[in-house]
């Protein structure tokens, strides 16, 4: 067994060496990532209560159309929000691991 270094942590088994290290936290950084996400929720539910609401059931008018470009924004908006979670787990993180 390898030694702690500070509060490095270091696990050294047959299959593999983990290495722990402690991360300082940019505590702005975290509170815009959160506020973000904080967002894009409150955002995706709304955009999804007008797609049922507003789009879906008043009729046929431009119903179809205005839903296939609705879904597609929320595509995107899914990619933007896999990104900005991404990125708040990467600065909510106290510790970084590396094999």
């Amino acid at each position: 067994m390898i030694q702690d270094i500070g509060r490095i942590t270091l696990q050294d088994k047959p299959e593999w060496l983990k290495i722990v290290l402690p991360v300082k936290r940019n505590w702005l950084l975290l509170a815009i990532f959160s506020l973000a996400l904080l967002v894009w929720v409150g955002m995706t539910v709304w955009m999804l209560i007008f797609l049922v609401r507003d789009v879906i059931m008043p009729g046929p008018r431009f119903a179809f159309l205005l839903s296939i470009v609705v879904l597609l924004w929320l595509v995107l908006w899914y990619f933007v929000g896999r990104s900005v979670a991404r990125r708040w787990q990467y600065f909510a993180a106290d510790r970084e691991i590396l094999f």
